[in-house]
């Protein structure tokens, strides 16, 4: 079981990803990579897919059916995702007679935000389970050998099918052709300028050994750049920060997830820390920061720091993209957007300010706003 993830050479950092080819959160759902839909699906087999989904864990005392979708034929449930009241995290699959249960245990807490990755190829390799707990950047995955695809019909119908039920607590869900990578992934828009010692440079431009200016006023090489295609919803929707709110000379765009660094005597008072990180979520004020609305499918970019740093953008200190979650489960790594980083190198880029839970940020917010 666990943590030992073996190489799939499907899964490379770059623009290449899965073909996103239905989404929905609590807006509704949207079909194709631009949002409107495309062709009708085709009645073969995903042999190789994704289904991604963010949502509260508050199995708390009973299972919590987080996707039940029922099958095309049977009508009995074809898919399910479930979480467990310890933090366990279950996969069923029904085809025919044919069925398949995959259970990975997590140490995940009541009330924090958790993706789930489930990925299968059924022809090359096993199929892989993740979690990651993004208040606290923890991350647990596991194999599941000979993994059911699922009809490409039925993954559309998990989305749009009436008769699928998604738990309130879910916040989003995608599936895709294709294999996610696991771990970490980007969430600055590949435009966004990052201040460097010549000058402002798109950080989906910069490349491997190129130096950055970094918030605690050194520099810092960049080990790596990652791009990859997400749905714009979710962790990953688009939230426009408008200067010259929080210190900003121009305005940016990041994913919702993105960490962004707060410092002053309201964070040395509340947290007895010099400097913490706040989703750029819930920054969110509908003036300042605004949430943005996009396709369905947006692309974003991201770069891993030689030593423990932040990004300077216009004038805002960002994290750039950590290891941390990833280190924990190494054999993780070559599933990864940074399967070409050995593990030591890796670990000089570890960092680790304090993360701020939302409602931790919101009382940073009213204390700083007083």
């Amino acid at each position: 079981m666990v943590d030992e993830v073996r190489q799939d050479p499907e899964v490379r950092a770059g623009t290449d990803g899965p073909d996103w080819i239905a989404m929905r959160d609590r807006f509704g759902a949207r079909l194709g990579e631009d949002g409107r839909g495309g062709s009708s699906p085709g009645s073969g087999l995903a042999e190789c897919g994704t289904l991604m989904a963010e949502c509260r864990f508050d199995a708390t005392e009973s299972a919590q059916n987080l996707v039940r979708a029922a099958g095309r034929e049977t009508g009995m449930p074809g898919f399910v995702l479930r979480a467990d009241p310890r933090g366990g995290v279950r996969v069923v699959i029904r085809q025919g007679a044919r069925s398949q249960e995959i259970r990975l245990e997590t140490q995940a807490i009541p009330g924090e935000q958790l993706r789930i990755v489930w990925r299968w190829d059924a022809a090359a390799g096993p199929g892989a389970l993740a979690v990651h707990a993004l208040d606290r950047d923890v991350f647990w995955a596991m194999t599941a050998d000979r993994p059911l695809p699922l009809p490409v019909r039925d993954l559309h119908r998990l989305i749009t099918d009436a008769a699928t039920r998604i738990d309130p607590s879910v916040d989003a869900v995608a599936v895709a052709e294709g294999l996610l990578p696991l771990g970490p992934l980007p969430t600055l828009s590949p435009d966004l300028p990052v201040e460097s010692p010549s000058g402002a440079a798109p950080v989906g431009a910069l490349r491997r050994g190129d130096t950055v200016l970094t918030a605690d006023g050194g520099t810092a090489r960049v080990l790596r750049t990652v791009r990859q295609p997400l749905p714009a919803l979710g962790g990953f929707a688009p939230v426009l920060m408008r200067a010259p709110y929080n210190g900003l000379r121009e305005d940016i765009v990041v994913a919702a997830e993105q960490r962004v660094r707060i410092a002053g005597s309201e964070v040395e008072y509340l947290f007895a820390e010099p400097e913490a990180t706040a989703a750029a979520s819930d920054l969110v004020d509908g003036r300042a920061v605004q949430r943005l609305d996009g396709p369905g499918v947006r692309d974003w970019a991201q770069v891993v720091l030689d030593r423990p740093a932040a990004l300077l953008s216009a004038g805002l200190a960002l994290e750039p993209m950590t290891p941390d979650a990833l280190l924990c489960r190494p054999g993780a790594l070559p599933h990864s957007l940074l399967a070409e980083l050995d593990v030591d190198t890796l670990r000089a880029a570890r960092t680790r300010p304090p993360r701020l839970r939302s409602y931790e940020t919101q009382s940073w917010r009213q204390a700083r706003a007083a």
